[in-house]
């Protein structure tokens, strides 16, 4: 029961690093253009629209406004640009970035471990008590 658990925290960590380095590798396909439009690559004809719901809408922007930007900007090496465009970005995409090396930590120590796991589980206590006893 307890190794069927553990393989799945093991999984949710693997989904978690894929989503990751995804959100990274998709900010290095955009750029952001002169008039702060989101364009696939360095091309101005391919503008992406706004999607955010309160500003289309209402009208309003929300904290999270700009945060693609924000992103696009970080993965360009322009941080005055990011911060500018959404200052929360800068602190997410750090989270982001830091939870890279974390998962693949995690995952490498859990793979090493059910190595481990697999080496010893041949091992049962009575052997044990039978070896320590003849010794």
């Amino acid at each position: 029961m307890k190794r069927h658990f553990y393989k799945k925290e093991t999984k949710e960590h693997i989904w978690i690093l894929v989503f990751c380095v995804s959100i990274i590798a998709l900010t290095l396909l955009f750029s952001v253009n002169e008039e702060n439009k989101v364009c696939f690559f360095a091309y101005n004809l391919y503008q992406l629209p706004e999607t955010c719901f309160f500003k289309v809408v209402i009208g309003v922007k929300c904290p999270f406004c700009y945060m693609t930007r924000s992103f696009i900007s970080i993965s360009h090496l322009d941080f005055e640009r990011a911060w500018n465009f959404n200052k929360l970005g800068v602190f997410i995409y750090a989270l982001i970035i830091l939870q890279i090396p974390y998962r693949i930590i995690i995952i490498l120590r859990r793979l090493n471990s059910r190595a481990d796991y697999g080496r010893y589980k041949k091992t049962s206590s009575c052997e044990v008590n039978r070896w320590h006893d003849s010794h």
